[in-house]
């Protein structure tokens, strides 16, 4: 018997016998798709949303009404609509999407080949927001545009976690009605969960012990009526192999001895990903393996067999391809990656488990991922406007490319961009020395009644020279004295050496205390003296203590430091010297009534006490002051933008908090926040939805 429990998989159209308790979901999405030519279907991660357009819409559909056009971002979401139109396409296309109208010719095509509405379903649509760049998406919202104002049989449907939702409003200008038709996908109720069990039970032939469903709800969700599907389905794959390796007749059955022998229930997709890294016969690199399909938000991304082997030389674990190759399918095999698709990319099954892996990540390894992503966004933008990296892109990522293991193609990019400054600045330098001959030809006249003035001067510089030969003379003879002193000094007391350390991390950051450590062993604080080059300096609370604050960003700090040999001695001799890269402070998440998002009642809404910004876990005590935000809300069909110039709701905003209803949306946008450097950021928006 083939399991009837998806794992961490979307249910597919062939799944629609055993996809139950979403029927009122799946009426909802089936007349709201019909109502505008974009249909955005959002919700949390884990609430299954694939699975609703993948199987519960798609069933809703007989074959002659419904070509669905499935297309994720991949590298880059244009060239994979292309692939995706191709691929469904019987007539052969020469797509030139350098041309513009390109799209709306190919599903003009599309359509004639299958004389089928076309729906194009793209899922994972934060994608976009996460990996793409800022032409990328231009390019896309005027692709999309194109075909919305033609007369095209073509609907599009997005598919987005909630967080990313307020990233669709900057395609409002170009598309106004993009926001306009929306279904937001809650969590499974208890009793549609129950549903969810016993349903592909029955049609399994799977036999329930009376009251299975209902102690199996309460085991996995005890204190709440919403039950997490991803760990549902989890639970319910573990339940059913328990079962199909004991069983001893023609029939399973799910009893709840059988719940009690599965144990705990607490974080069963990092228990399950940590037994499976733990059994390998070196986790460490399959854990390197696994960051790998990991964004920079932590959320799954799609990626290529050679990607994961530079990111893993990135990280220091060099293995052979070979050795790659094996990781990979061992973990397709355990169904933690998903076999790669026909682009060849490789990603994981679910969010949830991006989500564990993102947890294990360390800080310079997330630092590195942002690099990486910077240089693939900006080669990106290179090949579709061909605009090479400045010179403070190079900058920024200098500190880590001697890390980082690139593709041929990103490196000779790289190389490139190199060489167009250099070809820039020697453009400059020409036209600078060609200045310069002309003005040396322009001041050439005015030169020859300043050689008679020289003649005379001339016998004035010969008495001062030889004054300036004594002078130095005299120096020499001083500098070889004083260094025969700091010799015998020196091998008195053997050779000093400094050891200079940072308290908290291993870099500086802009506008707060940076606190390191500076001692000489031998030597007393009263004759050592410590000075910085890029950044300002002072005492901390003892004698080995200071706190530095540099000044300028992704630019190397110095700590000198030197000493003196014996309290009488005026000069310090400089002995070590050490280098800190400094970065600005990592911008903060913004909650309100300690949430980052989801369903919230009215009366928390008016009795919160303000949006907060702070980061979790910091070794710094980073303190951020929220200044600012604008509340957006659903008036009549039309969104009304009312702003607040603190972190705490005004009289506007309250009175509008106070005539929404349950189940309608409200969007927290443009969050300032005042930094400890003094600097204002713009933080990620909050959406909530009124319980």
């Amino acid at each position: 018997m083939t399991s009837p429990f998806k794992f961490l998989d979307s249910y597919t159209k062939e799944d629609k016998e055993i996809f139950f308790g979403r029927d009122k979901e799946i009426e909802e999405l089936y007349h709201k798709v019909f109502e505008n030519k974009t249909l955005l279907v959002y919700g949390v991660s884990g609430t299954g949303k694939s699975s609703l357009i993948n199987c519960g819409l798609s069933g809703k559909f007989s074959e002659s009404d419904w070509l669905p056009v499935n297309i994720r971002r991949g590298g880059n979401i244009t060239e994979s609509i292309e692939r995706s139109i191709s691929a469904l396409s019987l007539t052969t296309l020469k797509i030139n999407s350098s041309k513009e109208g390109w799209l709306k010719k190919a599903l003009h095509s599309l359509y004639l080949d299958h004389f089928k509405p076309v729906f194009l379903i793209f899922d994972q649509f934060e994608e976009l927001f996460i990996f793409g760049s800022k032409s990328e998406k231009e390019a896309f919202v005027k692709l999309i545009k194109d075909v919305i104002d033609s007369d095209l049989q073509c609907r599009f449907v997005f598919v987005i976690r909630e967080e990313y939702l307020a990233g669709i409003t900057e395609f409002e200008k170009t598309i106004p009605s993009i926001l306009a038709n929306r279904v937001r996908i809650e969590k499974m109720s208890r009793l549609n969960a129950k549903m969810a069990v016993e349903g592909p039970c029955k049609f399994s032939g799977i036999e329930l012990e009376e009251g299975f469903s209902d102690q199996l709800l309460n085991k996995l969700s005890p204190d709440s009526n919403e039950i997490e599907l991803t760990y549902l389905q989890v639970y319910l794959d573990k339940i059913y192999k328990l079962v199909s390796h004991e069983k001893t007749g023609n029939n399973l059955q799910f009893t709840h001895a059988i719940l009690d022998k599965t144990g705990d229930v607490k974080d069963l997709l990092g228990s399950f990903l940590d037994d499976q890294i733990s059994e390998l016969s070196d986790p460490d690199i399959g854990l390197a393996v696994l960051k790998a399909f990991v964004s920079t938000k932590g959320t799954k991304r799609q990626i290529t067999e050679s990607e994961v082997f530079e990111f893993c030389r990135t990280l220091g674990k060099d293995l052979s391809a070979e050795r790659l190759r094996e990781l990979i399918q061992h973990f397709v095999s355990l169904r933690i990656l998903r076999d790669k698709d026909e682009s060849g990319r490789f990603e994981l099954r679910h969010d949830a488990l991006a989500l564990k892996i993102y947890e294990k990540i360390s800080l310079v390894e997330k630092e590195l991922l942002e690099v990486r992503q910077f240089i693939e966004n900006s080669f990106d933008n290179y090949q579709r406007r061909k605009i090479y990296l400045s010179t403070k892109d190079l900058s920024y990522f200098a500190p880590y490319e001697d890390k980082m293991f690139l593709s041929e193609q990103l490196i000779s990019f790289i190389n490139d961009s190199r060489r167009m400054l250099s070809k820039i600045k020697r453009r400059k330098r020409t036209f600078a020395v060609s200045a310069a001959i002309l003005l040396f030809v322009v001041l050439s006249g005015f030169t020859f009644w300043a050689l008679n003035e020289r003649t005379k001067a001339k016998e004035n510089e010969k008495t001062a020279l030889i004054e300036k030969e004594k002078a130095l003379k005299a120096i020499n003879e001083a500098d070889v004295a004083k260094k025969e002193a700091d010799s015998l000094r020196l091998v008195k007391k053997g050779p000093p050496s400094a050891v200079i350390s940072a308290t908290k991390m291993n870099v500086l950051y802009l506008g707060i205390d940076n606190p390191i450590t500076v001692a000489v062993p031998g030597f007393s604080a009263e004759d050592v003296y410590v000075s910085t080059t890029g950044g300002k300096l002072k005492k901390g609370s003892n004698n080995t203590e200071y706190i530095i604050f540099p000044q300028q960003e992704n630019q190397l700090c110095y700590i000198n430091v030197s000493i003196r040999y014996r309290p009488e001695d005026t000069a310090f001799t400089p002995i070590g010297r050490m280098g800190f890269r400094v970065y600005r402070i990592p911008d903060p998440e913004p909650f309100l009534c300690e949430k980052k998002g989801g369903k919230i009642s009215k009366k928390e809404l008016l009795n919160n006490t303000g949006i907060i910004a702070e980061i979790k876990n910091s070794v710094f005590d980073l303190k951020y002051s929220v200044t600012g935000f604008v509340l957006m809300i659903e008036v009549n069909g039309l969104f009304t933008c009312i702003e607040s110039k603190s972190s705490t709701f005004n009289e506007s905003q309250i009175k509008a908090i106070k005539q929404l209803k349950k189940g309608q949306d409200i969007f927290i946008s443009d969050i300032k926040a005042m930094a400890p450097d003094g600097k204002e950021r713009y933080l990620n928006g909050i959406i909530f939805s009124i319980d």
